[in-house]
This record gives structure tokens, C-alpha cells and sequence, in this order.
């Protein structure tokens, strides 16, 4: 997704002079994008992980002493790795989630840019909001009701199927020659 908007950052970007200038609005919505994206994966890596990284040797010298290494590598048991290179993968887990250097980061990525309401607010002011506008304009200019229902009439004789489908949301059983088009009985 984010190397999506860079790309429409480039692709929509403008040339001034001597110089190339991405598309403002689609930096200020990744920038608003991935300040919220950052903190959800650092804490979906630590849901992953669960436990798994508070089990972890405290320092490599606890894998030096062999008999210590025998208890601490016995308890790292897994069907997909070797108990050594279990440790090694939680080990960089803990490096993105839970050290010094993840917590200064995870505090990085979330205001390098500005507070997020900063951030949002650019992106907000630099919208094409005319553009937005037209485009639900020309939408509503192809639907008529008037049409739309006499050809609902003319599909089941103007007795238009309620299903229990739709018994629980009555704006949906109405519009339902919209969309939810009624079968032809018989």
C-alpha cells in the first residue's frame, strides 16, 4: 500500500523548473498512513509472539556455560526451528518490540512528521476535493428513481420482495430495486 502511494507520489507529481515535486496529497496521506501503520505492526508482532520473547536467554553468556545453555536452549523447543535459531528470530523480534532502540523508533515513525492530527490536517487541506465532488455528482446523475422504480413495477408487478433478508433493515427492503434488484417470480 505505502509503496503504492509512492508511486502515485511520483506518477502524479509535477515538474517546477529545475526541480520535480511529488503530489503533496499523496505525501501527507502516507505520511498520515504509515503513523498509524507502524504502531499496529510493532504491536501485532508482539501478539504474535506472545510470551516467546520473555523466554529468551537474557545475553549470549547464558548460551557459554554448557550446562546452563542445555536448560535455556531445552526450553526453546519448536517444530520449525532449531532451538538455536529460535532464539535468533525472537531475538530480532525483541530488537524491534521491546528494546531501547524500538521504543525511541516506534516514537520515531509515529511524529518524525509532525503530531498525526498535523499530518492529517495537511493531507485534509490538500485534497481534490472538487474532484471528489464531481465524481458522486456524475454517480447520481445516472440514477432516477422514478425510473428505477417503474422498472421495479414492471419486474414483479409492483410487489416488491421483502425478504427476511431485508426485514431487519428497512432502507435496504425499499431501495431494493437499487441495489438489490427483485427476481421475476413464477
Amino acid at each position: 500500500m505505502v509503496e503504492a502511494m509512492v508511486n502515485a507520489m511520483e506518477l502524479q507529481g509535477e515538474r517546477r523548473g529545475a526541480y520535480f515535486i511529488p503530489n503533496r496529497h499523496m505525501v501527507y496521506a502516507c505520511l498520515a498512513l504509515t503513523q498509524q501503520l507502524y504502531p499496529k505492526f510493532i504491536t501485532t508482532l508482539r501478539d504474535l509472539a506472545g510470551g516467546s520473547m520473555i523466554m529468551l536467554p537474557s545475553g549470549v553468556e547464558d548460551l557459554a556455560e554448557p550446562e546452563i545453555a542445555g536448560y535455556v536452549l531445552g526450553a526453546q523447543g519448536s517444530p520449525g526451528l532449531t532451538p538455536p535459531d529460535r532464539v535468533k528470530l525472537f531475538k530480532l523480534a525483541w530488537d524491534a518490540v521491546g528494546s531501547e532502540f524500538a521504543s525511541r523508533h516506534t516514537q520515531y515513525e509515529m511524529f518524525y512528521a509532525g503530531a498525526g492530527f498535523v499530518t492529517k490536517g495537511h493531507s485534509f487541506r490538500t485534497y481534490d476535493w472538487d474532484r471528489a465532488t464531481a465524481l458522486v455528482d456524475r454517480l447520481m446523475v445516472g440514477y432516477n428513481l422514478a425510473e428505477e422504480l417503474e422498472r421495479t413495477r414492471g419486474i414483479d408487478g409492483g410487489q416488491t420482495n421483502r425478504s427476511s433478508n431485508t426485514d431487519h433493515c428497512p432502507q435496504r427492503a425499499n431501495s431494493r430495486s437499487v441495489f438489490y434488484p427483485a427476481r421475476k417470480r413464477g
